[in-house]
């Protein structure tokens, strides 16, 4: 699992948490892919946003539909962004 949560990590420094359609975009992703287990480094990330408040960001988790967005659109997201996968 090491290998997918460094890549995960190493994309979101190419994604933004300021954009709430985004940060949703990317709690789902995650999840999608990590389950509960990816919180800490989802709730990382957000906390470079500014308005970051850790009980919206705690419902927005509960709440987010992990079937509803894979972890490619993640990886899409970032490459958009200048990412590199390989």
């Amino acid at each position: 699992m090491s290998d997918i949560v460094d890549k995960i990590r190493a994309a979101l420094g190419h994604i933004g948490s300021d954009n709430r359609s985004q940060w949703v975009e990317a709690a789902m992703a995650i999840k999608s892919e990590l389950g509960d287990a990816g919180f800490e480094i989802w709730d990382e990330w957000s906390q470079a946003s500014k308005s970051y408040n850790a009980k919206s960001a705690k419902s927005v988790w509960r709440t987010a539909n992990a079937s509803k967005i894979s972890i490619g659109t993640l990886f899409w997201r970032a490459q958009q962004n200048g990412f590199d996968l390989s």
